[in-house]
Parts: C-alpha cells; sequence; structure tokens
C-alpha cells in the first residue's frame, strides 16, 4: 500500500504495542492515562515511546498541529 513505516506511528497503551511499533519501524505514541502502572512496567523492561499522551484525542491534536 506504500505506507512509510518510518514516517508512521504505533499508538497504543501497552509495553507490547511499543515494542510492536518499534519492531516495525515506526514512531511510538503511549496512551498512559497516570492511573495504571505501566510505566514502570515499561521503566524495567527498558521499552521507551518516542511520545507520550493522556488519551488518543491529545495523540490526536499533536500529530494534526505538526503536520500543519
Amino acid at each position: 500500500m506504500g505506507i512509510s513505516l518510518r514516517n508512521s506511528y504505533m499508538v497504543g497503551d501497552r509495553p507490547a504495542d511499543i515494542i510492536a511499533g518499534k519492531a516495525a519501524g515506526c514512531r511510538t505514541i503511549w496512551l498512559n492515562d497516570m492511573k495504571c502502572e505501566y510505566y514502570t512496567i515499561m521503566h524495567r523492561m527498558n521499552v521507551h515511546p518516542d511520545l507520550i499522551f493522556r488519551n488518543l484525542n491529545e495523540a490526536a491534536t499533536y500529530l494534526v498541529k505538526k503536520r500543519i
């Protein structure tokens, strides 16, 4: 389909989502409402998303503004 993974984002709320995105060669966005304990888990797993937002709306707003 001609999608550039290097210019794409994998958005997820679990460590496995970020790992999958990195493995595919995408940039990664972690949705973290700060109510979960995944931050500690991700740190222990050495998983580092490119960006972190509280919810999908914040992530989408950032991406739309970035493209302008």
